[in-house]
């Protein structure tokens, strides 16, 4: 009998421990050089968790800029690369404001990104124009997953790239930024002070180290300098 109400018990215990495992809005642990898978045929990450440092600066325009280089025909692209580039920081001032995705873009017409941009006040040329039908023309035939790594994708945003003591201070922030976020902290990188979040960081065990706060502060000033 005993072991009948043993095993019942290990049975409930376990039933409630995949139900907390599998419940809705549990986020994995989140790093840094953990790199990112992106759909082509979809021009989205098939999984960017809302832990990840990256999503408080992200934009799904110029992120490109990293990205088509890896595709496979990127070679066989008309436009040249600046021209590219530059329409892209076009489309994300006029998609951006306007909540419209790169998927959703390439499925208008000139005439509507036309339209849309004049109501962003943002001023096409006719090479802008054909640039925009070219990528559109590109972009409808790829279906491959492309795989990037964080620091390619901050690199684009701070014009260059990151040096090894950056990438150890973001690194150190993504961390330790997962970790308050998997004990309950409701924090946002954004607005917090080195100050705030110090507080909150001696209060985990185990405690970061003074080396961890060092790069932890560091990266938090970079990620604020990044967010517009």
């Amino acid at each position: 009998m005993k072991k009948i109400r043993l095993l019942s018990i290990s049975i409930i215990l376990l039933i409630i421990f995949v139900s907390c495992s599998a419940a809705p809005g549990r986020e994995e642990f989140v790093d840094f050089t953990d790199p990112l898978s992106y759909d082509m045929a979809k021009l989205d990450y098939q999984l960017l968790s809302n832990q990840d440092i990256y999503t408080y600066f992200q934009d799904d325009y110029r992120e490109l800029i990293a990205i088509l280089p890896k595709t496979t025909s990127f070679s066989l692209i008309e436009p040249s690369w600046n021209e590219i580039q530059g329409l892209l920081n076009k489309m994300s001032l006029v998609g951006t404001p306007l909540s419209i995705t790169p998927f959703e873009m390439i499925h208008k017409t000139s005439s509507e990104f036309n339209t849309l941009a004049s109501s962003q006040s943002v001023i096409l040329t006719v090479d802008d124009i054909v640039t925009f039908n070219d990528l559109k023309f590109y972009l409808n035939d790829l279906t491959e997953i492309i795989t990037i790594e964080k620091k390619e994708l901050f690199a684009i945003y701070l014009d260059r790239f990151l040096t090894e003591e950056e990438i150890l201070a973001f690194s150190s922030l993504q961390h330790y930024y997962s970790r308050l976020i998997l004990v309950g902290e409701d924090i946002s990188l954004k607005t917090i002070s080195y100050e705030e979040i110090e507080v909150k960081l001696l209060l985990l065990t185990p405690a970061p180290s003074e080396e961890d706060l060092l790069n932890i502060e560091r990266g938090l000033e970079l990620i604020q300098n990044l967010i517009i």
